[in-house]
C-alpha cells in the first residue's frame, strides 16, 4: 500500500495540468441514455406508507379547490413534482387546481393540474402535477425523499 502511494506521487510530480488536452474538441463516437430505474418518471415519490411513518401521522389531509367545488381528501404519494390523492368525488384531467396540506408542521399551498383520475373502489384516486411549487417546499419534500432512504432499516 506504501508503495502504491509512493508511485502515485511520484507520478504527479511528473504530470503538470498543461499537459492534459483540452474537453473543447472531445467528441463521443456512442450515445449513452443510463437506465432509469424510475422507469417514466424524473422523480422519486413517497409511499403514504413511508411518509407517515417519516412523520408519525395516520394520514395527511389535503384540500383541493378548482373553479367550482372544492374537494378534501387525503395523501397517497408525494414528489417534488405531484401528488396521488384519493377523494370520494371525479375530477377530470386538465382541470386546474389549487392545493392545501400540512407536512408536518410545514404548510404548502400550491396549484396543480389533475393529469389522471381512477376509481377505486367508492373513491377515486387523483394525480395532480404541482405548478409553479414553492422553491423552499420542494427542498423541504427533498428532503423528506432523504429521510426516507436514511430511514431504510438494512
Amino acid at each position: 500500500m506504501q508503495s502504491d502511494d509512493n508511485h502515485f506521487k511520484q507520478l504527479m510530480k511528473r504530470i503538470s495540468w498543461d499537459d492534459i488536452p483540452s474537453l473543447d474538441d472531445l467528441e463521443v463516437d456512442w450515445e449513452y441514455a443510463p437506465d432509469n430505474p424510475l422507469g417514466r418518471r424524473e422523480w422519486v415519490r413517497i409511499s403514504d406508507t413511508v411518509l407517515y411513518q417519516i412523520l408519525d401521522e395516520e394520514y395527511i389531509a389535503i384540500r383541493i379547490a378548482t373553479a367550482k367545488s372544492h374537494y378534501t381528501g387525503y395523501l397517497l404519494d408525494l414528489s417534488q413534482k405531484g401528488l396521488a390523492v384519493v377523494v370520494n368525488r371525479e375530477l377530470k384531467e386538465a382541470v386546474p387546481v389549487k392545493i392545501g396540506f400540512f407536512i408536518g408542521k410545514r404548510r404548502v399551498v400550491t396549484r396543480g393540474i389533475v393529469r389522471n383520475s381512477t376509481v377505486s373502489a367508492d373513491n377515486y384516486r387523483i394525480g395532480i402535477e404541482f405548478v409553479g411549487l414553492d422553491d423552499g417546499d420542494a427542498s423541504f419534500i427533498a428532503g423528506l425523499r432523504s429521510a426516507k432512504c436514511f430511514g431504510k432499516k438494512h
